[in-house]
């Protein structure tokens, strides 16, 4: 029986933080997750993390390994030709206890005066004793490597933060696990897309990092995709982008080839699509806070604002590294003073020069014909979403719809292996990339590199 989806979220109407906010934890759908434990080296001070029972893991995780055949066959035993997997179907305690603590931080924080004991409470426990959501920020900085002189980055900023107390400071509690719950995604999505093919290893163990990533998908970015659908400004909706995207590498978790091995050709591109994708949901979420924040004067929404360009931060490391602190210091002023026409060139710096990359890497590398060239056009497919919008607003004559449809013609190409239908396709795309990257200033078109420091 298909798992029935998640009902939308009752989101509150809060002037301040906006509708948004508020996580959505009605039927919450099963997920997985399956992270090793940390050893103490990454681990700050602050008492343990309440115990899973005996008959699960460390991450709350129900579901099994795979030890017999019908386990390792994703099969029931009495139907051994019908196989179980479902997108979602893992179960996963972690994910949903964890989730539910967030929606408690997410809710205090949109009430308009913020409890620092009910969102310590959530966070550390009442009993201080620590929460799932205190385990996952735990288990997952170690698992990302998010330390830094022997203590846990995420978890010794949301434990300043605590002790600071103020309201900003709560919202950097809730936006620091949204970027935790960011960076867990991708790490679980790149997990399955880089799998080499593994005779002993159960299909179950994929299906379960990628169900993993689709429950915080579901739980969390879903309702923040959903409010950037509901701007009308999206070609191509962010919400659909992302579940076509996990329907699409779920099912290429076993390919046609071996039940141990991914098809190349659908989970590498979907891991991109769904990726590239929520970085769109946070360019417009950053962008329409710095807005308001600037048109009510309100420095909790720039905070906000701010905290969510965590989740964009990397993008702009190498394409547009000076940007990252031009935009964090326009964040952190005065909030009346804030400039977004220049959060967004920051911005799309980055994002031009990302999908101008791609517009050619598979003629530049010579990987038509392959899997990794389709991957990079479908890369260059998504990341061109993020800067349509502001193209067709400035760029003469462009039309993002036949934009996209040149990289459709540009993908196609490079699954019939066509290097002059490739070439066509990809001169059709280069030259409105370049010409947005000289209305943003680059002073030459570029796929890969910082722009010179000034002077």
């Amino acid at each position: 029986m298909a798992r029935p989806r998640s009902l939308l979220p009752s989101l509150r109407d809060h002037a301040k933080l906006g509708p948004w906010l508020a996580l959505s934890l009605l039927a919450l759908p099963a997920c997985s997750d399956d992270p090793p434990a940390l050893d103490e080296s990454g681990t700050t001070e602050v008492a343990a993390t309440t115990e899973p029972t005996a008959d699960t893991g460390l991450d709350g995780s129900t579901g099994t390994t795979g030890d017999t055949e019908a386990e390792s066959t994703g099969t029931s035993g009495d139907e051994p030709d019908e196989p179980e997997h479902e997108l979602g179907s893992t179960p996963n305690v972690l994910c949903e206890a964890a989730v539910a603590q967030l929606q408690r931080i997410a809710e205090e924080n949109a009430s308009g005066a913020p409890d620092l004991t009910v969102v310590t409470n959530a966070y550390l426990g009442e009993d201080g004793n620590g929460t799932a959501l205190q385990q996952l920020v735990r288990t997952w900085g170690g698992r990302l490597g998010r330390v830094e002189d022997g203590l846990l980055i995420d978890e010794s900023a949301i434990l300043d933060a605590l002790e600071s107390g103020t309201e900003a400071d709560l919202i950097d509690v809730e936006t620091r696990v949204l970027l935790v719950i960011s960076l867990l995604i991708r790490a679980r999505l790149g997990e399955v897309a880089s799998a080499q093919p593994e005779a002993n290893r159960p299909p179950e163990l994929l299906y379960a990092a990628w169900d993993d990533a689709y429950c915080y998908f579901d739980a969390v970015v879903r309702p923040h995709a959903q409010a950037v659908d509901a701007l009308a400004r999206e070609l191509e909706p962010t919400e659909a982008d992302m579940q076509l995207g996990f329907e699409w590498g779920h099912g290429g978790i076993e390919s046609e080839a071996a039940s141990f091995a991914i098809d190349e050709w659908s989970v590498p591109p979907a891991e991109q699509q769904i990726a590239k994708s929520m970085f769109r949901v946070y360019d417009r979420l950053v962008l329409d806070l710095a807005t308001q924040a600037q048109a009510q004067d309100d420095p909790l929404l720039a905070r906000r604002a701010l905290g969510l360009f965590g989740l964009l931060e990397d993008r702009l490391k190498g394409r547009n590294t000076p940007g990252i602190a031009i935009i964090q210091a326009d964040l952190s002023g005065d909030p009346a003073v804030i400039d977004p026409g220049s959060i967004r060139r920051e911005l799309d710096v980055a994002w031009a020069k990302r999908t101008r990359n791609y517009a050619s890497l598979a003629l530049d590398e010579g990987t038509l014909g392959a899997a990794p060239g389709h991957t990079g056009a479908h890369e260059g497919r998504t990341y061109a979403k993020v800067i349509i919008p502001a193209m067709e607003a400035v760029v003469p004559d462009f039309v993002g719809a036949d934009h996209l449809a040149q990289w459709d013609a540009y993908v196609q190409a490079i699954v019939d292996d066509d290097p002059a239908a490739a070439q066509a396709a990809s001169d059709l795309l280069v030259p409105p990339l370049c010409a947005y990257q000289a209305l943003l200033g680059i002073a030459a078109c570029t796929g890969n590199q910082d722009e010179p420091p000034p002077g």
